[in-house]
């Protein structure tokens, strides 16, 4: 069962991730969903240009809605894109 307090509701419509893009300093990976109506992929890839930093933020788009990306193959894509970066830019081990 997914909950969350009431007042949340009062201060979702004025949040917006995307205003926080250009502090943002640390490599980044965007993950989008082509058929997502939550949060369009013109959204996030507008937000993916916005980053802060001399690191251009990376980006991956998976052709499912919103809550496609936690299953099947939208799923294992995201996550080993999500190892991958994660890895590769945050290795201390290299």
């Amino acid at each position: 069962q997914n909950m969350a307090p009431a007042r949340l509701a009062l201060r979702v419509g004025f949040y917006s991730p995307i205003d926080f893009a250009p502090k943002v300093t640390a490599p980044v990976l965007f993950i989008a969903a082509n058929h997502d109506s939550l949060c369009p992929a013109s959204v996030v890839r507008n937000a993916s240009t916005q980053v802060g930093g001399n690191t251009p933020a990376e980006f991956l788009t998976l052709e499912c809605g919103h809550f496609g990306t936690y299953y099947d193959e939208h799923f294992e894509r995201a996550s080993k894109k999500m190892s991958e970066f994660f890895f590769e830019k945050f290795d201390s081990a290299k």
